[in-house]
């Protein structure tokens, strides 16, 4: 592995939307190999713009396609502006009686602090990030210290693990909300929205997804969508000893998939949610899906 200098790897584009006091887009590219497969949006907070502020409310993280072909997952605007990359945020984040909805961010924002780690190689990346979420008063409430570890898998899969350690700023907090509006979550790209009939969704034997989305019992769940004329699979997976308990997952065939789950942390007690995602290019089966969660649960690839 070769340690890069986070502040020279930082990218710098466009303003983020149409405002003219709108903050210049900032990221962080995750590159394996010579390819980039991660991009940390990281654009600060227009605290001075109504206008910017939805565009920057949220760090999250792009998951690119393959051989160069750039984000794979959706940013803001289109179907669900506050669906972007791989995200994470409740509907119902109460701190001492206040209600933020970290999962839309209508009351609140995430904003990045510091790179706290960065290494990439011809095999694996990792990228530690310090994130502080705040309301709109700039009051902060949760710390957070995200870890994206990025490696190659068999057959051309990429394999992210995905780790949030949440710590208390203010009291007892209590993540709530419902399935559609929680937990972690992977959106791709906002194309799938002209045509999610073509999307299918794989779950393991005896696990059904229910009208609303919704698919009880289950531990992983898989999405088989077409973006850029390509066929992709994009499996979620949460840990048998995951704090929370057994999640809720929740699939939607315009191309978002993640687990729910309610969870209290707080005096002293901190909270860390994990899971994998597996992207490929191609559809997966329920036998592929079935062995990579079994290789997950036993601590391999």
């Amino acid at each position: 592995m070769r340690l890069l200098c986070t502040f020279a790897a930082l990218c710098f584009a466009a303003p983020v939307c149409a405002g003219q006091n709108c903050p210049a887009r900032v990221s962080q590219v995750l590159r394996v190999g010579e390819s980039a497969w991660l991009e940390t949006v990281t654009t600060p907070f227009a605290t001075w713009d109504p206008e910017c502020q939805e565009a920057t409310c949220r760090v999250f993280t792009h998951l690119n396609g393959f051989s160069q072909a750039g984000a794979l997952t959706k940013g803001p605007g289109g179907k669900y502006s506050h669906h972007r990359g791989l995200f994470i945020g409740w509907a119902d984040t109460i701190v001492d009686g206040k209600d933020y909805d970290t999962w839309s961010m209508v009351n609140c924002y995430q904003q990045h602090v510091n790179w706290q780690h960065i290494e990439m190689g011809p095999e694996r990346a990792r990228q530690v990030e310090h994130i502080r979420w705040f309301s709109l008063q700039n009051e902060p409430f949760i710390d957070e210290t995200r870890t994206i570890t990025a490696g190659k898998g068999p057959e051309g899969l990429r394999i992210f693990d995905f780790t949030s350690h949440l710590r208390a700023l203010a009291g007892v907090v209590t993540l709530g909300g419902g399935p559609h509006e929680g937990g972690v979550h992977v959106r791709l790209s906002d194309e799938i929205t002209d045509h999610p009939e073509t999307t299918e969704v794989v779950l393991a034997e005896g696990v059904e997804m229910r009208d609303d989305g919704t698919a009880p019992g289950a531990w992983w769940a898989c999405l088989s969508a077409e973006a850029g004329g390509r066929r992709y699979g994009l499996l979620h997976m949460t840990p048998p000893d995951n704090p929370a308990g057994r999640p809720v997952y929740t699939v939607r065939r315009y191309g978002r998939v993640g687990a729910w789950f309610e969870q209290e942390f707080g005096g002293g007690r901190p909270f860390e949610v994990r899971c994998r995602i597996v992207l490929a290019e191609r559809a997966l089966d329920r036998e592929s899906c079935e062995r990579m969660y079994g290789q997950y649960v036993r601590g391999t690839r």
